[in-house]
């Protein structure tokens, strides 16, 4: 699920519900253990959270904030390319960085193995609601 969220034109988006959660960051390339209550995006960032048990909320701007409850996902992708990758990609507008961030329920550490005739179901539910902090 490619989770694109719009944010305010000034970039800065806080992302909760990933503090302890065994994450890999594959800009930096390293790995670690959130320690932050909120993940803010001011930079380059991709990572992978692992095992993400709670909800996770983003905070979009201007009071407002979407929650993202998922069903059979067990890990969240966070994504932008701030201004350095963003002018490298052909389909991004060089500024577009600061008006999205992409928060994506996956099964990426352990991903799924179907053989013929296997299901899987999976999905999220976003909530706008106003902030609640």
């Amino acid at each position: 699920m490619h989770t694109y969220l719009r944010v305010d034109n000034d970039g800065i988006v806080g992302v909760r519900g990933l503090k302890g959660c065994e994450f890999v960051d594959k800009v930096r390339e390293c790995q670690g253990q959130e320690e932050r209550d909120v993940v803010d995006v001011t930079c380059n960032e991709d990572r992978v959270y692992k095992d993400v048990k709670e909800d996770v909320v983003v905070d979009l701007g201007r009071e407002r904030q979407i929650i993202i409850k998922r069903f059979n996902y067990s890990d969240i992708v966070l994504w932008n390319p701030w201004q350095e990758k963003a002018r490298d990609m052909s389909d991004f507008d060089d500024d577009e960085y600061k008006q999205m961030v992409c928060v994506e329920p996956g099964t990426v550490s352990k991903p799924i193995k179907l053989g013929p005739g296997q299901t899987w179901v999976a999905g999220q539910l976003l909530r706008l609601a106003p902030t609640a902090y």
